[in-house]
């Protein structure tokens, strides 16, 4: 078993069963202390909340796989009623996130009263770790009664697998066709479908052309404001090209289909 300072360990049998969670050495790797000011996390922040369908009072989003809780506290301090739940726990985390986070928590083992208030779900970058992830989505219509609203975000484009892929457990790396593919199996109306990061593409293509391997660890953020501006410039950069050119993620904003 692998454990972290916390004690959260991952067996065989649990990663089996979840798939989506990523043992102690892969969260270390992942999120190191000040993630969530690194520039993908800022330009994926600010991209998601543009996103987002309007919310009525009481309804909440939740952010399913929360990691540190970088997007729960970006939401948060924009005035959206965000929470995280994630299977795991982490040994650093979002401060302002951390009353709204529910760590080692099974998300359909939520408290009741949150579960029915659920009205948007996040799975970001959590699908691609699942063989089948349909079943999932289809678990949550059923677990979250008034969900409305599913925004997943996902590594795109299978030209670009590499260690990096192979080290988190991936399974694919997402285009249109199999993200269509998906949200159909799963009973989901697409709304939005594109790539975000299409200089981060261009980038790991070229590495990739020239045989340099992908790293498989984020480094800890220290020059903030550098990783604040590219992470606008990310942002700007989805608001001004099509979102039909390659990007190194792939998003689908979806409606949930219910049966009258």
């Amino acid at each position: 078993m692998t454990t972290d300072s916390q004690g959260s360990g991952v067996d065989a049998a649990t990663k089996r069963e979840h798939p989506s969670i990523l043992d102690a050495a892969q969260r270390n790797r992942a999120y190191p202390m000040g993630a969530e000011r690194h520039f993908w996390s800022r330009g994926r922040c600010r991209i998601v909340r543009d996103k987002l369908p309007a919310l009525a009072s009481g309804q909440v989003v939740l952010d399913l796989g929360c990691g540190p809780g970088g997007m729960v506290e970006h939401l948060r301090a924009d005035g959206i009623d965000c929470v995280g739940c994630d299977l795991a726990r982490y040994e650093y985390a979002a401060e302002a996130a951390l009353p709204h986070l529910h760590y080692e928590t099974d998300a359909f083992e939520l408290p009741a009263d949150l579960k029915r208030n659920i009205h948007t779900v996040l799975l970001l970058d959590v699908l691609e770790h699942m063989e089948a992830p349909a079943p999932f989505i289809q678990r949550c219509v059923l677990e979250f009664p008034a969900l409305e609203y599913v925004l997943v975000t996902m590594p795109a484009r299978q030209e670009l697998w590499s260690h990096f892929d192979d080290y988190y457990d991936h399974q694919l790396r997402y285009d249109e066709q199999s993200t269509r593919t998906l949200c159909g199996e799963s009973g989901l109306e697409i709304l939005d479908l594109g790539y975000w990061f299409h200089g981060l593409y261009g980038a790991v293509a070229l590495s990739k052309w020239f045989g340099r391997e992908r790293g498989v660890g984020v480094k800890p953020v220290t020059l903030h404001w550098a990783h604040d501006w590219l992470g606008y410039l990310f942002y700007l950069e989805e608001k001004l090209l099509p979102s039909r050119l390659p990007g190194s993620t792939i998003y689908a904003l979806a409606r949930v289909s219910r049966d009258p």
